[in-house]
This record gives structure tokens, C-alpha cells and sequence, in this order.
């Protein structure tokens, strides 16, 4: 079974996420059970409509609980070289960025948190302080230089 790297916050994140989808699935059956009627032969639109929404909710959490089963935690990481869980501070053109390198399932761009399986992400790994990359973008290809490793 394939791994899933996570680091030990992404991890208490995913737990947390998995008892609120647990309680929310709760929530939709005692809803689907009350509006039911048995004695009709067809489901109305609000039985339908809480169904499809707890099956939503069913594989996202058959999801999660396959990321914490499979889950390897990202521990200390090395600062010569880009791995997973390292700080990576970037510059393109004369801006600068601070991505954080997580697994795919805890990535975040909002937060600055790249999946190491994005075109970027993929780029960066292995890399050391002061190297430049080239990476595909829809935009043309686009220069980084690695600026800091933590």
C-alpha cells in the first residue's frame, strides 16, 4: 500500500477533520432516519439530497482514514537539500516566497503548503541552497532560485 507523508501537525489535522466528518455522518443518518417515510415507495428530493450529502461525506472519510493508516510522518528534515517537509525560501524575478514541501493530501497553496507531487513541488525536491530551476507553467516557464533551506 502506498504511503502517505504527513507531518505530525497535517497528521492532528487529519484527526481532527476525521471525528468532525465522523459526527456530521452521524448527524445526516439520524436526519435521512427521521425524514424517511418507510411506507412510500419512493425517496422525496430531502431524503435524496441527505443521501448524496453523506456519501460525500462517507468518502471523505474513507479517505482520511486510509491517509492515517498509511501514514508516515515527515521527521526532522536535512537544510542542505529540499525534501519533504522543508521550509524552501524561493525567488522569482525579484519577489520571494516561503513554500513549505508536504505530501499531497495536506497540501495547501492559500498556506504556502505545496504538494511534493506539483510540477513545483517535484522541481524543488533534492535541490540545494543557491541552485536555480526551471518549471513549466501555463504562463511559459518560469525561474526560481532557492534563496533558504529549514
Amino acid at each position: 500500500m502506498k504511503k502517505t507523508y504527513l507531518t505530525a501537525s497535517g497528521f492532528k489535522k487529519l484527526e481532527e477533520e476525521l471525528k468532525l466528518l465522523t459526527q456530521k455522518e452521524d448527524r445526516l443518518t439520524r436526519k435521512i432516519e427521521e425524514v424517511s417515510q418507510p411506507e412510500e415507495a419512493g425517496d422525496d428530493a430531502l431524503v435524496t439530497q441527505l443521501k448524496d450529502e453523506r456519501d460525500v461525506v462517507l468518502e471523505k472519510i474513507r479517505k482520511i482514514k486510509e491517509a492515517l493508516d498509511t501514514a508516515q510522518i515527515i521527521t526532522k528534515t536535512n537544510s542542505t537539500q529540499v525534501n519533504l517537509g522543508s521550509e524552501v525560501t524561493i525567488q522569482v524575478k525579484s519577489a520571494q516566497q516561503t513554500l513549505t514541501i508536504v505530501g499531497d493530501i495536506e497540501a495547501d497553496p492559500a498556506k504556502n503548503y505545496i504538494s511534493d507531487l506539483s510540477p513545483l513541488g517535484q522541481a524543488l525536491l533534492g535541490k540545494k541552497k543557491g541552485e536555480e530551476i526551471d518549471v513549466d507553467a501555463p504562463v511559459g516557464k518560469i525561474t526560481y532560485k532557492i534563496l533558504k533551506i529549514s
